[in-house]
């Protein structure tokens, strides 16, 4: 999305269908081995929904949007999966952006074709769309666009995917750490001192500096050679360790 003038975009776009060939797991033809293990890793395994969670679109005119299919309305659902019930009525499935209106002296109307009418109980659901994307502008001069949320000026790195995936990895580690450590038979006040421990929320002098309390040193008080923070304290510190 973001080189598409380079020639090996050109090259993906034209062999394979380009990213949106990417969800078609189940096109057979000509496909590389590669190619195969990258739809793997995107639709099969944790790291990859979290990737495709990284992009958000950015629309401008619609061009590239499907409206129905893809997420463009600031949501982890697309319209098709927040709204079945309209979707399968909708006689303009697969459709983009800028084939659902077009431009007119106000600026953008919308302009929608069902199967049939609309039962009284989908009123409700057809008032939530409505509202949905009437706080998307659709703007004619601009292209769409993918922005990556990993990043603040929203451009996708190599760096910046592993240290999401990282960070992920790490919660759900800690996540399980913390199932664990409730399953102990021990008095409540042990897990909770061992929960504030883990989490890093004791008030070691590292810590109350961080918060702006003003002290003297942060020098551990026992051994007077290193900051003390949770890690030094209970593990490293020289007085400590003995006990």
């Amino acid at each position: 999305m973001h080189h598409k003038g380079e020639l090996w975009a050109k090259v993906l776009d034209s062999k394979y269908g380009g990213w949106r060939g990417l969800a078609e797991v189940d096109r057979v033809g000509h496909q590389s081995i590669w190619w195969r293990d990258l739809q793997k890793v995107l639709f099969s395994t944790n790291s990859g929904q979290l990737i495709q969670k990284g992009f958000k679109w950015k629309v401008g005119s619609g061009n590239h949007i499907k409206f129905w299919e893809d997420k463009w309305i600031g949501e982890e659902d697309s319209l098709a999966e927040k709204y079945p019930r309209l979707y399968s009525i909708s006689l303009q499935q697969h459709q983009l952006i800028r084939s659902m209106g077009m431009y007119q002296d106000m600026g953008w109307e919308w302009n929608f074709a069902w199967r049939r009418a609309l039962f009284d109980n989908e009123i409700t659901s057809a008032a939530n769309f409505l509202k949905d994307i009437a706080e998307i502008k659709i703007q004619q001069q601009i292209s769409d666009n993918w922005e990556w949320s990993a990043d603040s000026e929203g451009h996708y790195s190599t760096r910046s995917a592993y240290d999401l995936i990282g960070e992920d990895a790490r919660d759900s580690s800690q996540e399980e750490c913390f199932e664990k450590l409730w399953r102990i038979k021990v008095p409540a006040r042990f897990l909770v001192f061992g929960s504030r421990l883990l989490r890093d929320r004791l008030p070691t002098r590292k810590n109350l500096q961080r918060r702006q309390i003003q002290l003297t040193d942060s020098l551990c008080p026992l051994c007077r050679t290193q900051q003390e923070d949770a890690s030094h304290l209970f593990f490293h510190c020289s007085k400590v360790q003995p006990i």
